[in-house]
């Protein structure tokens, strides 16, 4: 087994990669049906033990890590898998069946413990970890697919759709000021997630299973996800009611919100953002998106944001009519 030149034996890089994929993967799919299931309350299912140490970080930490807002990162990994058996109805189609996912626990919990204490992998344990992984591959693209299939009928009686899509808001008119002066355009959409129940078209307003998609789609305006999620830094109900801040590409951006939650705190919600991503946006000169500014730099700066802003990840652009694979091996390989 080779060394890196910081004196980490290669494999154990190579493993850990693989493991900090796995667990990533793990924690995102948790917090996604959580949110969807239980709305902003979803902290109550969650070990109290973790929200203690989250609490105690905010207390001690003077240079606070980007997921420090989030309560799912202090969580044990053996409390997560906990988590995942105690609320088994909302994963049981996006993990293996139960019969194949329950006997892969205490392998899973193996395999941390070396991480975790430091000690060098067996050669056969990244073999291991990549047969769970493609074991895992099918229900990882159907996650990311539900997440991104807007396909769902829309019942425009239900109060966030009356709210923006109806005009019933009180900054609606934001909807054509932004088109005609900021060249913007909103969207709405609807996904639901696998364990949902309910018939297609039935309200959905106030029931667990359904994300609110929108999205602002601008022509010659970009947006940077720091300028917009530190805007939002006065109006933290706003950044708890969004899910997820979605960005596809510099002149896309997106949030997700529960159904379950109230839809007002919703629609208020989407209209603080709204304003922020006209506030936020810039103009670009060049008809050529590409020369107008560099994108491995847009794509940096979720590097230090909260796991709730994806930029340029499966969450944010995963195309469910041409899925392709989300465990690829050679993105981990040791540099």
């Amino acid at each position: 087994m080779g060394v890196s030149e910081a004196g980490v034996p290669e494999g154990a890089l190579r493993f850990f990669a693989r493991w900090w994929r796995l667990e990533s993967y793990l924690r995102d799919l948790v917090y996604t049906e959580l949110r969807a299931s239980d709305g902003i309350d979803f902290s109550d299912a969650i070990d109290p033990r973790a929200l203690r140490r989250a609490e105690q970080d905010r207390i001690n930490d003077y240079v606070p890590s980007a997921d420090a807002e989030d309560v799912l990162a202090y969580l044990d990994v053996g409390q997560l898998l906990e988590l995942i058996d105690e609320r088994w109805g909302l994963f049981e189609e996006t993990l293996l069946p139960s019969a194949r996912w329950a006997p892969k626990i205490e392998e899973l919990r193996s395999l941390r413990n070396r991480i975790s204490h430091c000690r060098r992998p067996h050669s056969r344990d990244l073999p291991r970890l990549d047969m769970l992984l493609d074991d895992l591959e099918h229900g990882a693209q159907r996650f990311f697919s539900s997440y991104n299939d807007t396909s769902c009928e829309i019942n425009r009686r239900d109060p966030f759709a009356r709210a923006w899509i109806g005009g019933g808001h009180e900054r609606s008119g934001l909807i054509e000021h932004a088109r005609d002066q900021y060249w913007t355009r909103m969207h709405i959409r609807l996904s639901r997630r696998p364990w949902a129940t309910g018939a297609e078209g039935e309200r959905v307003d106030g029931a667990p299973g359904h994300l609110w998609h929108v999205d602002w789609i601008m022509d010659s305006r970009r947006i940077s996800p720091r300028a917009l999620w530190e805007s939002l830094e006065g109006s933290p109900k706003t950044r708890e009611q969004v899910v997820h801040l979605l960005f596809e590409s510099p002149y896309r951006v997106g949030a997700t919100f529960a159904s379950v939650d109230d839809p007002n705190a919703n629609a208020d919600a989407v209209g603080r953002l709204f304003e922020a991503v006209c506030e936020e946006s810039k103009w670009f000169e060049s008809d050529d998106l590409d020369a107008a500014m560099d994108w491995s730099v847009w794509r940096e700066e979720a590097g230090d944001l909260p796991r709730k802003v994806q930029v340029d990840t499966p969450l944010a652009n995963f195309d469910p009519y041409n899925p392709r694979a989300i465990f690829e091996r050679e993105v981990e390989a040791a540099g």
